[in-house]
């Protein structure tokens, strides 16, 4: 009698990092991700050009709404569907919190928190924190 190999397991305990990276666009528009960031550097202007070129015609048609907030040295660009811009919202105001140093969120804190407004899977969001932590012991 032969013995039929057993079916490959996918590994969905270990997560991965940045697993929405060049897919944002797509996942928000089938409702998978809510929220999309990027950052405009001022000294590259045209560094996410493509990125932008390919939000705006939903942006214009009212699918996703475009936020812009200004910062020293880059810009913050959010995408959102319209109804998640609370976590736009939640996000500049941890920022503001951050630069007024009156805080007592860890680095690990602000990882999960900005990793759930993105909309990761919380499985991604603790394996890039247990990499972090892998890398930077210090902190």
């Amino acid at each position: 009698m032969v013995k039929k190999p057993e079916p490959k397991r996918k590994n969905t305990s270990k997560g991965k990092i940045k697993p929405h990276e060049g897919d944002e666009l797509a996942l928000m528009l089938k409702g998978k991700k809510p929220l999309a960031r990027f950052a405009l550097e001022h000294k590259r202007p045209k560094s996410i050009a493509a990125t932008e070129a390919a939000f705006r015609p939903y942006v214009e048609r009212g699918i996703l709404l475009r936020f812009q907030f200004k910062g020293d040295e880059f810009d913050r660009i959010y995408y959102c569907r319209p109804s998640e811009e609370w976590r736009v919202k939640v996000l500049e105001l941890v920022d503001r919190v951050l630069e007024l140093g009156v805080h007592d969120f860890t680095i690990y804190d602000l990882h999960r928190l900005d990793g759930t407004l993105l909309g990761y899977d919380k499985t991604d969001i603790e394996h890039f924190v247990a990499t972090w932590r892998r890398h930077h012991p210090d902190d």
